[in-house]
């Protein structure tokens, strides 16, 4: 029974959920709540600091705006070879440009199916949730978007090279829910939810969907293949021999567990040391009554000497506290990308400096950016593909043009017109293809150039009709000059 499989995984799944928890608590207690939490529960923050929060909205925009570009294509057609495209286009030029005119149509309809899925809504909740928790299954409905499944919902078992080889969902759904092809399943009268268990099992390559509610096997049978699997099991920090990934924040979770402490306890000393308690000399001549009923600019009979006010004293360990305090939020800010953790303290810091720190720090996600790139955006775009119908073949490659590059989109671009301006520069300009420099311009820059830049035929025919033009008013011009000057036709 898929039941009793997926209680058997869920063994290995407890640590990382217990893990995740202590993360969610520092950081965004929503993303994971405790087991026992449902729709009544208040998921707020109630630490003294919201630091691990903000550290983690910001880190997640910025993976989301390097991946997932709200402009531009963070994904590219075209041929895998260069082979591949003579074979198709017989070397002509023309036909090349058509080429990459119909596999950029194909990239904008693409986008559009995403955009209209509203997929980089989830992108951001799928960002959040592997930085806190580490571990999400992606499952794609077919024509509406990504449906997300938390590490509670999900068991994964993978083999020696940690490629997963079985998925079991589990969801709760009520009776009028139920998907169609489970319309089968006979309810229990006055029952209202059910556990409906799906598992995806690899089997000599293929894969194998099955279904199950309450031990009875319901739905029909599915095969999928890799490219065409319906679900992904994505994690931050896979380490070797383990099911599930480790999170972002657990290699963080020191300082922000000490900044929480360090935080509670500078505030509970500042309010302290902000109550004022004022004590009376009971020998002395001044009345504790006076003291306390007297209004403003009042006069009493009494000495000076005998009222007096409770000091801490503790202005010195304060600032020590406070110092280590400001050192942890910048390892924090440092480590989730925050420009205003790097600056240094200093009069005149320059935007060149400040660049500089932040490409730095990015550099050091550059294996998860990968990561997501290929396991992620990659997949996505099968998906999709796959749903608009689009005839990818054998000969035509994905490739997915964001990551660490992303972050400077036009690198690229500027080391292309330096080697253009080096080779003009020698006077070599016979050995540039001009039709190939403006190809490559528009794929660093992510620039749809359908319709906007001609084939290298009109480029031809309009040269041709300019070189026309300027001939006819060349005679014109000397015609207008020399008025009596007889023409004489050519033979």
């Amino acid at each position: 029974m898929i039941k009793q499989d997926y209680d058997k995984f869920s063994d290995k799944r407890t640590p990382y959920e217990d893990r995740a928890e202590t993360y969610a608590k520092v950081t965004l207690p929503f993303i994971f709540p405790e087991e026992s939490s449902n729709g009544s529960t208040d998921l707020e923050d109630n630490l003294v600091q919201s630091l691990g929060g903000m550290g983690v909205n910001s880190l997640a925009s910025k993976l989301v705006l390097s991946l997932l570009p709200p402009q531009g294509r963070f994904f590219r057609l075209q041929p895998s070879s260069a082979e591949a495209m003579n074979s198709v286009t017989g070397g002509d030029e023309n036909a090349k440009a058509e080429v990459v005119a119909i596999l950029s149509e194909g990239e904008e309809q693409v986008l559009s199916e995403i955009e209209r899925q509203d997929i980089r809504t989830a992108f951001y909740t799928i960002m959040r949730t592997l930085i806190i928790v580490g571990n999400i299954l992606v499952e794609k409905k077919e024509g509406t978007g990504l449906k997300l499944h938390t590490l509670r919902n999900y068991v994964v078992e993978r083999d020696s090279r940690q490629k997963p080889v079985d998925i079991i969902i589990k969801e709760s759904i009520h009776k009028d829910n139920l998907p169609e092809e489970l319309a089968d399943f006979n309810a229990e009268e006055g029952r209202e939810e059910y556990d409906l268990y799906t598992r995806f099992k690899r089997t000599e390559g293929k894969w194998i969907r099955t279904q199950e509610i309450e031990g009875e096997e319901v739905g029909q049978e599915a095969n999928y293949d890799d490219e065409t699997l319906p679900v992904k099991a994505l994690g931050w920090n896979f380490l070797p021999d383990e099911e599930y990934a480790r999170a972002y924040v657990e290699d963080i979770v020191g300082d922000l567990i000490q900044y929480q402490k360090c935080t509670n306890l500078f505030v509970e000393g500042s309010m302290g040391s902000a109550k004022q308690i004022w004590t009376v000399n009971p020998m002395g001549q001044t009345r504790k009554s006076d003291v306390t009923g007297a209004s403003n600019l009042d006069v009493i009979d009494g000495r000076a000497d005998d009222v007096s006010v409770i000091r801490s004293d503790k202005n010195y360990d304060m600032a020590l506290l406070a110092q280590y305090r400001d050192e942890l939020r910048r390892s924090i800010g440092k480590a989730f990308l925050d420009t205003g953790s790097v600056q240094r303290d200093a009069e005149r810091v320059t935007a060149q400096e400040i660049q500089l720190m932040v490409r730095e720090l990015e550099t050091g996600l550059a294996g998860t950016f990968s990561l997501l790139a290929n396991e992620l955006l990659l997949t996505i775009v099968k998906w999709i593909i796959e749903e608009v119908g689009l005839e990818v073949d054998n000969a035509t490659d994905i490739k997915i043009t964001v990551g660490v590059d992303a972050l400077s989109r036009n690198k690229q671009a500027d080391i292309l017109m330096q080697y253009v301006q080096t080779i003009h520069t020698l006077r070599y300009n016979d050995y540039l293809s001009e039709a190939e420099i403006v190809q490559r311009l528009a794929n660093y820059m992510g620039i749809n150039n359908v319709n906007l830049v001609l084939t290298p035929k009109q480029v031809q025919e309009k040269r041709a009709a300019a070189a026309q033009a300027a001939q006819a008013q060349s005679a014109g011009m000397a015609q207008a000059q020399n008025p009596n000057e007889q023409q004489v036709p050519m033979q």
